[in-house]
Order: C-alpha cells, then sequence, then structure tokens
C-alpha cells in the first residue's frame, strides 16, 4: 500500500514537471517574432486591365435560308465543307415557279394586244370625228341656205335642215366624249401591262431564288435541313427556315460581354489576352475593333451562390483574334483581358500587403502625414519592414491589375515591405516584432542523407 502511494506521487511530481515544461515552452514560442515574408519596392510598368466572358465567333457568319416556300432536292455540300462565293449550296423545286412564271407572260402578252386593238380604236375613233365634223359643217351650211330662201320654202324644211345641223353637232361632241374614254382606258392598259412585266420579274426572281449560291469564301458550320423537306419563308413573327450556315474561319473574334461599369474605360484598338477554355496552355492576342453602344439583358450564373441566376447589363466589345492561321471551332467559351491603360515607371506592390486600418490604430508619428485624410475612418497602410519590426505606413494609391497596386506617395524606391503570408496580415501591428521567412526550398541532397532541421526532435533535449 505505501509502495503504491509512493508511485502515485511520482507520477504527480513528474506530471506537474512536464506540466511547467509545457507551459514555459508554450511561453517561448509567443515571445518569437512573427515570420514574415519581405519584398522591397520596386518600380515597373502596370497595365490596367478589364476583364470579361465571351464567346469565339467567326468574324463572317451568313445564314442560308430561303425566299421561297419549296421543297429541298439537292444540298451538294455537307456540314464541315468548304466553299467557294458562287458555289450552288442548294437547290429547291421549282416546278411551281416555273408555271407562275408562264402563267404570268401569258397574262401580259394578252394585256399587250389589248393595248393594241384599244389604240386601233382610237384611230378609228379620231376617224369618226373628222367625219362628224364634216357632216356637222354640211348641216350647218344647208341649215343657212334654207334661211336666206325661207320665204320661198316650206317652214317644215328649214326645221329639218336645223334639226339635222343639231344632230350633227350632237353626234361630234359625243364622238369626241369616247375618244378621251378610249385614251384614258389606253392609259389603264398601259399601267396593267407594267403592273404585268413587274409580276414577269418577281416570277423570275422567285424562280431564281430555287438555286441558292454561297455569297462568301467559307466553311459550312451548321447545315439544318435534309433533301425532301420543305423550307418555309419567314413572316413578322415568324423566323423562317435557317438550311445552313456559311462562316469565314480565317478571320475569329471574341463577342466580349463588358459589365456596364466597365463599358467607359473600352475603346477600339486596346490589346487583349484571351484565353480559350478548348486551350488551356494558350494565350492568344487580340484587339478591341468595336465597342457596342446599346445593353443588352443576360442570365449570369453565379457558381459561389449555387448555381443561381443573376440578371445584369453588359455591353458587347468585338475582339479579333491573332489566331495565326489556326482553324479555331466556332462557339467556343473565352475570357477576354482588355488593356484599358499602362502606367510606366511606377511603384507597385502586391495588392494583398495592401491594407486599411482604422485612424486611431495609426501611431501618433505618421498621423500627420499628407496620406492621411482625417475625414476618413479607414486609412489605407502598408507594413514596412523596419529592423525587425513592422512599422505601419500610410499610402496613397491609384491603379491596380489582378495582382499589384500602384503606390502614388508614401513609399520610396528600395524600402522594404511585408506582403505576407496573408494569414499573418490582417493582425499584424505596428511595432511588432518580426522576422523575414526563409525560403523553404532546399537543395537536392543524395538519397539516404537527411537535413538536420527535418530530423526529429530528441524528446530529452
Amino acid at each position: 500500500m505505501k509502495l503504491l502511494i509512493a508511485a502515485i506521487m511520482a507520477v504527480g511530481i513528474v506530471g506537474a514537471g512536464i506540466t511547467v515544461g509545457v507551459m514555459k515552452f508554450g511561453a517561448s514560442r509567443t515571445d518569437e517574432p512573427t515570420s514574415v515574408r519581405v519584398e522591397p519596392v520596386t518600380r515597373g510598368n502596370l497595365v490596367e486591365l478589364v476583364s470579361a466572358p465571351g464567346q469565339v465567333q467567326p468574324k463572317t457568319k451568313v445564314q442560308i435560308s430561303a425566299r421561297v416556300a419549296a421543297r429541298i432536292l439537292e444540298l451538294p455540300f455537307d456540314e464541315g465543307a468548304q466553299v467557294k462565293a458562287g458555289d450552288v449550296l442548294v437547290r429547291l423545286d421549282s416546278t411551281e415557279l416555273e408555271a407562275q412564271l408562264r402563267a404570268t407572260q401569258a397574262r401580259a402578252a394578252a394585256q399587250k394586244a389589248q393595248l393594241q386593238e384599244a389604240a386601233a380604236r382610237v384611230k378609228a375613233q379620231e376617224a369618226q370625228i373628222e367625219a362628224s365634223r364634216i357632216m356637222l359643217l354640211d348641216a350647218e351650211r344647208d341649215y343657212k341656205r334654207q334661211l336666206e330662201i325661207k320665204q320661198f320654202v316650206s317652214q317644215a324644211i328649214v326645221d329639218a335642215a336645223q334639226a339635222k345641223a343639231d344632230q350633227a353637232k350632237q353626234q361630234l361632241e359625243s364622238s369626241i366624249r369616247q375618244l378621251e374614254a378610249n385614251k384614258l382606258n389606253l392609259v389603264v392598259l398601259k399601267h396593267n401591262i407594267e403592273a404585268a412585266e413587274a409580276e414577269i420579274l418577281r416570277a423570275t426572281d422567285n424562280l431564281a431564288y430555287t438555286t441558292i449560291t454561297s455569297p462568301i469564301d467559307g466553311i459550312v458550320t451548321r447545315l439544318n435541313a435534309k433533301v425532301g423537306e420543305l423550307v418555309v419563308t419567314g413572316t413578322m413573327n415568324n423566323a423562317g427556315t435557317v438550311i445552313m450556315e456559311v462562316s469565314d474561319l480565317s478571320e475569329m473574334q471574341v463577342d466580349a460581354q463588358v459589365d456596364e461599369t466597365n463599358i467607359a474605360a473600352i475603346k477600339d484598338g486596346q490589346r487583349a489576352k484571351v484565353r480559350i477554355a478548348a486551350y488551356p496552355d494558350e494565350i492568344f492576342d487580340g484587339v478591341v475593333n468595336l465597342v457596342g453602344l446599346d445593353t443588352a439583358e443576360q442570365q449570369r450564373s453565379n457558381q459561389s451562390m449555387g448555381g443561381s441566376q443573376m440578371q445584369g447589363k453588359w455591353y458587347r466589345a468585338r475582339v479579333v483574334l491573332d489566331t495565326k492561321g489556326r482553324r479555331i471551332p466556332a462557339g467556343l467559351s473565352a475570357d477576354v483581358d482588355i488593356e484599358t491603360q499602362m502606367h510606366r515607371n511606377v511603384i507597385k506592390v502586391p495588392t494583398q500587403a495592401v491594407m486599411g486600418r482604422p485612424l486611431d490604430d495609426l501611431p501618433a508619428s505618421v498621423r500627420n502625414r499628407p496620406e492621411v485624410d482625417p475625414n476618413k475612418t479607414l486609412i489605407t497602410v502598408v507594413f514596412r519592414f523596419d529592423n525587425g519590426k513592422a512599422a505601419m505606413t500610410p499610402v496613397t494609391i491609384s491603379a491596380g491589375d489582378m495582382t499589384h497596386t500602384v503606390i502614388t506617395s508614401g513609399l520610396s524606391d528600395g524600402e522594404r515591405i511585408i506582403t505576407g503570408p496573408y494569414k499573418v496580415l490582417p493582425d499584424l501591428k505596428d511595432g511588432q516584432a518580426v522576422k523575414e521567412q526563409q525560403a523553404t526550398t532546399q537543395p537536392s541532397k543524395p538519397h539516404g542523407t537527411q537535413d538536420a532541421a527535418t530530423q526529429p526532435a530528441d524528446v530529452d533535449s
């Protein structure tokens, strides 16, 4: 029993010693300087970028649709075939349209014959009017003679001569009115012939539309129809049948969807870098050659929100790709970085090294610096590495890219600033003891050797 109690007391004493040792070891660890990554302040160039998603499209793409409703008789080219301008792409059944053309031509010929007949009637009517004038003159002369000798003739003879003259006059006026009507009929017939000739032109065009040729050199990138199918023409509310698409893949572009907050910075001629999902190891050069002037609505999928949809406005910016002669398929997804402005020979630091700190946290020695705006609650700062201490330093920033921020004042060339690790930066304090983090990469060792730094710790040490 006494031996058991002694053993328990011995274990307690050893445990207490271990606890005290651990506490001392922990205390010594908290007093050590914080390990940080330090980089010197340097000058260089910084390019402001506007990033946007987009889709690769050919610069020239033509949809081939039918201008007339007919059945497809022939499709000489399959999808993927290369075509030249003028090659026949589609042949449609022209039987009905040929019949319509012949009927229209026949109607026009009949109307021309009617015009000739009406012209002949006009000529005859003109001759009749001349005869009526002669008869009227003769009747009037006879009536005058009868008046001159009416004391020698009966009144009935005088009245008959007057009636004959009046009748001749009425016949002449009737013939003149008939002539005017016949001339107006000639005008109507001429207009009918013009309409018939227009119908002939339309029927001829419709017949020509049964043979569809390629308007450009390119490749058949989509074939939507088959031989024997009936194609229809488009109406105001319904789109017509798109038989195929022909694209010129020699010059490709990306239709970038630029957010409305960034479109003002996009200009024609700006350079761009394009990353295409299908070519993960390549970056393509591009040039902006068109900036849209009207907005478009889009549905964007936000992965961080579980795939939910967000509504947004965007403008189209067309970026012409330098494919170096390669054929890039149309419709591929792409991401575009457009270079909007170049800043040369500026001080730039890693963006994560730039932080905001409350005005009250700034040391009194720097609160009067021009970079400190007393009207703001948060002041932009970086931490300089100053003889093993973190020195909070207010700075003024301007532009930035994906990784770096331009410092316009507050830092000088050659000064060293703390740039990481990222988990250390939020809790860093002015005057905090720090030490420069050593490189973690070690030179390669022969097989079987082990560095002293990686040796297992001796428990007794």
